[in-house]
């Protein structure tokens, strides 16, 4: 079986991410988030989980979605989505981290 060909530019076929190491990354990640959650400063640790999932995000969009071997047109659309995320994040943040903890009547 022939890899698949582009027929504008020849062989174009990029092969496959190490789709396991990728994996294994994630799942590391994930252990850091789970164990950030024990961390004795609330602030700290929603900032960082947050921080992780951003770059969680960018492993996925890289490698499950091939936007590594994306044109730029792609990347920038992708570009913005994760732009937005951020925006998000930085919106959030103030709330999460200048609310108090415990509810006082």
């Amino acid at each position: 079986m022939t890899p698949p060909t582009n027929s504008a530019t020849g062989n174009d076929y990029h092969g496959h991410p190490n789709y396991i190491k990728v994996w294994a990354w994630l799942v590391v990640a994930l252990v850091m988030s789970l164990a950030l959650g024990g961390l004795g400063n609330h602030r700290l640790a929603v900032a960082l989980i947050f921080t992780l999932s951003i770059v969680k995000a960018i492993l996925v969009l890289g490698n499950f979605m091939h936007l590594r071997w994306e044109p730029r047109l792609v990347w920038l659309i992708a570009g913005f989505a994760l732009l937005c995320v951020v925006f998000l994040y930085f919106g959030v943040l103030p709330d999460l981290l200048f609310v108090p903890l415990t509810v006082s009547r």
